[in-house]
């Protein structure tokens, strides 16, 4: 096992500059995606129609639902 020593260590480190993420390989995201409304109870695209649960008392105060099944299974998930 080499030893180095901490001149050297420094020497490295300030003459070898961090390596920066390549752009060309970096992941594209779809920007559409992200603005997508989805449910929060089964995380689907919301539908035209969709159920709304407005509680003033709760940090974001409307939660959307895509069907009445979902509202009320997360609702009642927070009872148990």
């Amino acid at each position: 096992m080499i030893s180095m020593s901490d001149d050297f260590l420094e020497f490295y480190i300030n003459t070898h500059p961090a390596p920066q993420a390549m752009p060309d390989r970096m992941p594209k995201i779809d920007v559409k995606r992200l603005d997508i409304k989805r449910c929060e109870f089964c995380n689907k695209p919301l539908p035209k129609k969709f159920k709304v649960h407005v509680n003033i008392c709760q940090e974001p105060t409307k939660h959307r639902f895509c069907s009445r099944e979902c509202k009320e299974s997360w609702c009642y998930g927070f009872m148990n």
